[in-house]
């Protein structure tokens, strides 16, 4: 069961926020949530200008588009899944385990850009953190970072945009001794996204929405412990959908 909350909490200031009640641990707690965003809106150079700040639980849950992978295909995920599978980092892999702050800005509502950065949050682990039994333990602060470009003409409507996030890490599932320190493993994702909507007779509307990360990943720590084959790997994810 999901609690959602949307709406404003004083002047210029909003959230988005998600509860989730999980059936066999018996408890309530946070889902992916955009607890505060603050909004204002200026001139820049004789435009006009969008900016604000933003803390949210999972890297692209603050985006604009439902093309990136907090809000893209699928946007249910099934209760049963083939073994074993594979994802990038960005798609889903520090949801409700993170916490960002970043600043965004939107001028002359074409151009859109954010700069955020991630610290791990591990909500219910041991305090003070010691990492054990989590795949990641961000060393320092992890940046995310996305730009775009929307434009639209008659009943036609575009944006394109790219988004990317890098993160250093300590593995704690392959360690019995506390996973903050040491060597780490790397990460970096790029993605690119698009999303092209078309409005038809009778009010309906057809939509297209296409998203490729490419992952890169130096997992240093995890090789020298015996836990990965090899140091170096890459993966691709792309996800395509449309409907009417």
């Amino acid at each position: 069961m999901n609690l959602w909350f949307a709406g404003k909490l004083a002047e210029h200031i909003g959230s988005y926020t998600q509860m989730t009640y999980n059936v066999q641990g018996n408890h309530f707690a946070f889902d992916n949530s955009d607890f505060f965003r603050y909004a204002r809106d200026a001139k820049l150079g004789g435009k006009s200008f969008t900016w604000g700040i933003d803390a949210n639980n999972d890297p692209t849950f603050e985006d604009l588009w439902n093309s990136t992978p907090a809000y893209g295909f699928p946007w249910v995920a099934p209760d049963a899944v083939v073994s074993p599978s594979a994802s990038t980092l960005i798609d889903g892999g520090l949801g409700g385990d993170v916490l960002g702050l970043g600043v965004y800005g939107m001028l002359s509502d074409h151009l859109y850009g954010l700069v955020s950065l991630y610290r791990t949050q591990h909500i219910g682990g041991p305090q003070p953190a010691n990492g054990l039994g989590y795949t990641h333990n961000i060393s320092g602060a992890a940046p995310y970072w996305r730009f775009a470009y929307q434009a639209s003409k008659g009943s036609n409507y575009l944006e394109v945009g790219t988004f990317g996030f890098h993160e250093d890490s300590y593995p704690g599932t392959i360690t019995t001794t506390p996973a903050i320190s040491g060597p780490t493993d790397s990460y970096t994702d790029s993605g690119a996204d698009l999303t092209y909507e078309r409005s038809l007779h009778a009010g309906d509307l057809f939509v297209v929405h296409s998203l490729f990360i490419y992952e890169k990943q130096d997992l240093v720590a995890t090789f020298q412990e015996g836990g990965a084959a090899q140091a170096d790997h890459n993966l691709g994810d792309q996800v395509k959908s449309g409907h009417t």
